[in-house]
């Protein structure tokens, strides 16, 4: 019988976000402008209690995540009753991966290599990408209680260490990319008491990420 304990840490967090917006006021054209960066350092140790054995296989990993970001989006109404949209973010990522070998500390405070779920060593691991998502969207108020709409818009989750995987094979996961699109219809009823809205959505996804334990 074994028992894994794996612990996750954030040990510093860095983020700063930017923007520059249409006054409040505006008519018929709204607008905004940003950028965005974030980094994180994260801490992950892994011990499996072997008490047949009489000690604990332990191994640590620690990566570094930062993010630069930049986006806009403009609303323009070329009538009282329509809302065009349309909006760009640019997105580089990347990730450093630092992974002790496991081994195996027994009770009497000895150590040896790993032998149930061994990992090699690795040093500064790196990896990067960048990704363009842009967005379409309009609006249509057909009556102050009643409005349609329809939206398609690029989704992105980068790449990634699978710092817990025991074999090298599986130590990168591929970037999620997906296209949504998304039509709707949104209604006010009984002086805005109650509200009925129907969507319809489909989301083309490709590599899929998918989180897991073991």
């Amino acid at each position: 019988m074994s028992l894994l304990n794996t612990t996750v840490n954030c040990q510093e967090r860095k983020n700063s976000l930017k923007r520059l917006q249409s006054p409040t006021d505006a008519d018929r054209l709204q607008w905004i402008f940003g950028a965005y960066f974030q980094n994180r350092d994260f801490r992950i140790g892994d011990d499996l209690e072997v008490p047949l054995f009489f000690g604990t296989e332990v191994g640590e990993s620690t990566y570094d995540q930062t993010t630069y970001a930049g986006f806009a989006q403009v609303d323009y109404e070329p009538t009282e009753d329509l809302t065009l949209t349309a909006g760009l973010r640019y997105e580089y990522w990347q990730e450093e991966l630092n992974r002790d070998a496991q081994t195996f500390e027994l009770f009497d405070g000895t150590t040896a290599p790993a032998s149930f779920f061994p990992v090699s060593e690795i040093s500064d691991s790196d990896i990067d990408g960048d990704v363009w998502q842009p967005k379409f969207a309009v609006n249509y108020q057909f009556s102050p209680n009643v409005a349609a709409y329809g939206s398609i818009s690029c989704g992105y989750r980068p790449g990634t260490y699978n710092s817990l995987t025991f074999t090298d094979d599986e130590l990168f996961v591929e970037p999620e990319n997906s296209w949504n699109y998304e039509i709707g219809l949104k209604t006010s009823w009984l002086d805005n008491r109650l509200g009925i809205n129907l969507a319809a959505f489909y989301n083309d996804i490709d590599s899929v990420q998918v989180a897991g334990v073991r």
